[in-house]
C-alpha cells in the first residue's frame, strides 16, 4: 500500500486555507496518515480532512482544478484512509464510501468511463480499506471482497486476464474471504482470514516471491511456504 500511517504527530505544517482564501498560513495539525504519489502528496488530519500539495496536472489532488502548488491544500473532509497512486488518487471516507479523483486513463479510478477527474467522484461503497498501484486501484469491502479496477496488462487485477485489451474501469470482484490489501507498482496482494497470502500481477523482479523471476500471474496465486528462504 500507498501509504504510511503515523499516529499521535502534531506537526505545523504550511497550508493553505482550504483553497478558497488563498492566504499561507501555520496550521497546528495531527497527522494520522501520509500517502505520495509519483509527485503528489496526501495527507490525513485526525479531523478527518485531507490536504494535498504537488503535481495536479491529471486533477490528482482534487482540488477542481489542474494546477500545481507546493503549499498543502484542503480538498476533502470526513475521510479515515488515503491513499496515492501514481497520478491519481483515493480517499476513504467515514461512511465507507470511496471517492477518486486524477488520471484515468486506464479506469484505475473505477468510474465506468476513461475520463480524467479533477474532484473527488464517488466511485465504491462499504469499503473498509483502499490501495491504489501506479495506474490500478484495490478495495477490501467490509464482508471480505476484494475489488479491482484499472491498469492490467500484467494481471494486476487478478480477474485471471492479462495484456491488451484487458483494463477494467468499473471495479471487479476478485477475491473474497480477505482481510487486508496491498499493493505495488504493477501488482498485487491480499491476506486472507485463514493467514494465507494470494499474490497476482507482475513479477519482472521476483516480487510475487513464487521462485521465479520474470513474466507474471493473472489470478490470486498462493504463496508456497517452499519459496520462503530460512538462511
Amino acid at each position: 500500500m500507498r501509504y504510511i500511517k503515523t499516529i499521535f504527530i502534531f506537526l505545523f505544517f504550511t497550508v493553505s486555507s482550504c483553497k478558497f482564501g488563498g492566504d499561507v498560513c501555520l496550521i497546528p495539525m495531527e497527522i494520522v496518515m501520509v500517502s505520495g504519489g509519483d509527485s503528489h502528496t496526501l495527507i490525513l488530519g485526525r479531523d478527518g480532512t485531507v490536504w494535498g500539495t504537488g503535481r495536479n496536472n491529471q486533477g490528482q489532488l482534487g482540488t477542481g482544478d489542474n494546477a500545481n502548488t507546493n503549499v498543502f491544500t484542503k480538498v476533502a473532509s470526513g475521510v479515515k484512509m488515503i491513499a496515492a497512486g501514481a497520478n491519481h488518487s483515493l480517499i476513504l471516507k467515514e461512511d465507507g464510501t470511496v471517492w477518486g479523483t486524477g488520471i484515468n486513463n486506464e479506469g484505475q479510478l473505477g468510474t465506468g468511463d476513461n475520463i480524467d477527474k479533477n474532484l473527488f467522484t464517488k466511485v465504491a461503497s462499504g469499503v473498509k480499506i483502499i490501495a491504489a498501484g501506479d495506474n490500478h486501484s484495490l478495495v477490501l469491502k467490509e464482508d471480505g471482497t476484494v475489488w479491482a479496477t484499472g491498469y492490467n496488462f500484467y494481471g494486476q487485477l487478478g480477474t485471471g486476464e492479462s495484456g491488451a485489451d484487458t483494463d477494467r474501469n468499473l471495479f471487479t470482484k476478485v477475491a473474497s474471504g480477505v482481510k487486508m490489501i496491498a499493493v505495488g507498482g504493477n501488482h498485487s496482494l491480499v491476506l486472507k482470514e485463514d493467514g494465507t497470502v494470494l499474490v497476482t500481477g507482475s513479477n519482472s523482479y521476483g516480487q510475487l516471491g513464487n521462485g521465479s523471476t520474470g513474466g507474471s500471474i493473472n489470478v490470486f496465486t498462493k504463496i508456497d511456504n517452499k519459496t520462503f528462504s530460512c538462511e
